[in-house]
């Protein structure tokens, strides 16, 4: 079984670099404050990572980040933090749950998308995300997000255009199903 997660990990990676994401490993969570602690300012959360990560969300308020409150302030940005529900390995694809505006604004709006993936959350295959899907779109106007490297558009004159509709670059973080809450120190 940890062969065929590690085979579909590796798949996941490669994957996405072939679409143009960024992929690092943080195997604790000194690693991925290191990772985040390099993000050029300005850098909004969203509110699945306030969520998510309250010491981490101390932490980078402390470092100057801001919260995703408007789209206004979201598109300053340059970059935009939220988390992963799940990841597709065949396509590099990460799923996010977007029903908050927050979530929407971080993804989209700054030119690069930071996005917290855990290792355990990567499927084989759109199927073995089926259930998952259905729990977050239980509720009324829920929205998920597949998102697929950096936006890229060629429908001006057939030219490869990269980040029009949307960030210029993604930035995925793996991190460790067991993972803790980010603390202080």
């Amino acid at each position: 079984m940890a062969d065929k997660k590690t085979e579909m990990e590796r798949q996941f990676i490669a994957a996405a670099q072939a679409v143009g994401c960024t992929v690092e490993l943080c195997a604790d969570a000194q690693e991925l404050r290191r990772c985040l602690s390099g993000t050029a300012l300005p850098l909004v959360l969203a509110d699945d990572v306030v969520a998510d990560w309250p010491h981490l969300t101390q932490q980078l308020r402390g470092n100057g980040a801001t919260l995703a409150e408007s789209a206004e302030v979201a598109a300053a940005a340059v970059a935009g933090i939220t988390t992963a529900q799940a990841a597709l390995a065949l396509t590099g694809t990460v799923v996010v749950a977007s029903s908050d505006e927050s979530v929407r604004w971080a993804s989209t709006l700054p030119q690069e998308h930071i996005v917290i993936v855990r290792r355990g959350d990567i499927c084989a295959s759109q199927s073995a995300v089926t259930g998952k899907l259905r729990t977050m779109l239980t509720a009324p106007g829920a929205y998920v997000a597949y998102i697929t490297g950096p936006s890229r558009t060629a429908d001006i004159e057939r030219v490869l255009t990269i980040g029009v509709h949307g960030p210029r670059r993604v930035r995925i973080l793996l991190i460790p199903d067991s993972m803790a809450e980010v603390s202080h120190g």
